[in-house]
């Protein structure tokens, strides 16, 4: 087998000024402290906080240490870590949920996501987590003000802060506040964020609503059935607020048999009538048949709810619900929403480069949008009322 040893460094550019780098070094347990070699000298870099090196012949049994190093000698060791065994699998989070879709976004958002399984139980009184993986660290300060929320058990959806100086580097016990109403269990499964928390609070917008905000401005195709009625010339289309003229592209039938698939209906007309969205179709149909309309409508409005697909949502709300979108490009036009709360949450260099990133995903966003969304022709005889679909929907916000 191989051992991955990551390092953190948050200050880097502190120690960088006193220190060459990391000195990694594996031995045969903890109290054997003579037993420890030197692996590897990892050198400092510049704004680059953490660092990987991969033990080829590393074994289970084997542990490790670390410390700084320059031309006049070494630092303080850290604590010897054994090798952290892998948590127990579990059930991964459907595809399209917003769950898995979160993970993503943390993890393309700088690395800015640390997903955990406690191996002990934390505190009686709620206040700590421990999770051997959190260990392995120089500083005490390595997750300090980042987000921390439970997955699962009792304090499942929960977010806390981390303090100054809240880990311990050899135990992995990480505190947190305000405590939790209970126990942290061993084997819970924990998210750790960075820049952005799991949902929005404490005035800052969360990686949910980022989420959300990328589905308002995507859009599906759909196609929505309308029973005929008799002496009818104009419908009203009862299917919820997200409705815009604009955005009908076709409408269906009636059948010449009903054995035939539905044709496009020509002469028809969708209008706005004040709160109200009208269709005038060509004429008189026969009660009982049936007309569908084809669509585009906002991704964030059909989504699927406590396991069932839900007309008239407004996005993600419970971890396990799904969207139509693949996560992936759901995610590009995501980070534009996450790097403009970036910029309007911090100052100065860093907010002049967050606002620079939101500006060039914003760009790398529509292009997805325009090249990967659904375009649906319009025919001559009925152009959308606000000009060329695709070119209107595109630039949706």
């Amino acid at each position: 087998m191989t051992n991955t040893i990551v390092l953190s460094e948050p200050d880097v550019d502190t120690f960088i000024t006193t220190w060459t780098g990391l000195q990694l070094e594996k031995g045969a347990n903890a109290t054997q402290l003579n037993t420890f070699a030197t692996l590897a000298r990892i050198p400092y870099v510049a704004d680059q906080t953490s660092y990987t090196y991969v033990d080829i012949p590393g074994v289970q049994s084997d542990w490790y240490r670390t410390c700084r190093y320059n031309a006049g000698g070494l630092g303080t060791y850290s604590a010897p870590w054994p090798v952290a065994v892998p948590p127990t699998s579990r059930v991964a989070p459907t595809r399209r949920s917003l769950r898995a879709c979160r993970r993503m976004l943390g993890r393309r958002l700088q690395g800015s996501l640390n997903v955990v399984t406690t191996t002990a139980d934390g505190a009686v009184g709620g206040n700590s987590l421990i999770a051997t993986n959190l260990g392995n660290q120089l500083d005490a300060n390595r997750f300090r003000q980042w987000w921390v929320m439970p997955v699962d058990g009792a304090n499942a959806g929960l977010v806390r802060h981390v303090s100054d100086q809240a880990l311990n580097p050899v135990t992995g016990e990480l505190q947190v506040g305000p405590p939790f109403p209970t126990r942290v269990a061993s084997g819970t499964q924990v998210e750790l964020s960075r820049l952005l928390p799991p949902y929005e609070m404490d005035g800052h917008l969360g990686l949910k609503e980022c989420l959300n905000l990328a589905l308002a401005e995507c859009w599906v195709l759909d196609r929505l059935q309308l029973a005929g009625l008799s002496n009818t010339a104009v419908y009203t289309l009862d299917y919820g607020d997200w409705l815009d003229p604009e955005a009908i592209h076709e409408f269906y039938g009636p059948y010449v048999d009903p054995s035939w698939v539905e044709a496009p209906w020509s002469g028809w007309n969708a209008r706005r009538d004040g709160q109200q969205i009208l269709l005038d179709t060509p004429g008189d149909i026969a009660g009982g048949t049936r007309m569908d309309l084809s669509l585009t409508r906002p991704a964030d409005t059909l989504m699927k709810h406590c396991g069932v697909w839900t007309d008239n949502c407004q996005g993600f709300e419970l971890d396990d619900d799904e969207s139509l979108i693949q996560p992936q490009f759901l995610v590009q036009v995501a980070l534009a929403h996450a790097y403009e709360a970036l910029a309007g949450m911090t100052t100065g260099a860093v907010s002049n480069r967050m606002g620079l990133k939101a500006q060039d995903q914003r760009i790398i966003a529509n292009r997805a949008k325009y090249v990967g969304l659904p375009h649906p022709k319009e025919r001559a005889d009925h152009r959308a009322q606000s000009g060329a679909l695709d070119q209107w929907w595109t630039w949706v916000r």
